[in-house]
């Protein structure tokens, strides 16, 4: 019982954020503004896509297992259906930042 309240709660947030987007250009876009959620093995890596324009922005959160979580902030481009930018992260009091590299497919984001 717990574990289904559980996947109603993420399913529900998931839901409850995802807007139909289109850039200022007038085009519709491959992402749409909103959550985009992955959970595996003690992984999981949430991307709030806030704004869909010449960049993609929106904020990261990564928590890989037992490793420290990291939360930031990405801007990236996308080049047909690759989504690459740079994840800016505050860890343990320093801020860093990486490169990343997400594979848009099936309405996913996939981290390569």
């Amino acid at each position: 019982m717990k574990k289904l309240i559980i996947i109603f709660f993420a399913l529900a947030s998931v839901i409850a954020c995802k807007n139909n987007s289109e850039s200022e250009t007038g085009q519709k876009s491959i992402l749409e503004i909103g959550c985009y959620a992955y959970k595996n093995d003690g992984d999981e890596i949430k991307m709030e896509i806030t704004e869909i324009n010449d960049k993609i922005t929106g904020n990261l959160d990564v928590f890989y297992a037992e490793k420290d979580a990291n939360e930031g902030k990405f801007v990236g481009t996308l080049h047909g259906d690759k989504l690459i930018g740079v994840y800016t992260f505050n860890s343990e009091g320093i801020t860093s930042s990486r490169e990343m590299a997400f594979l848009v497919q099936d309405n996913q984001l996939i981290e390569g």
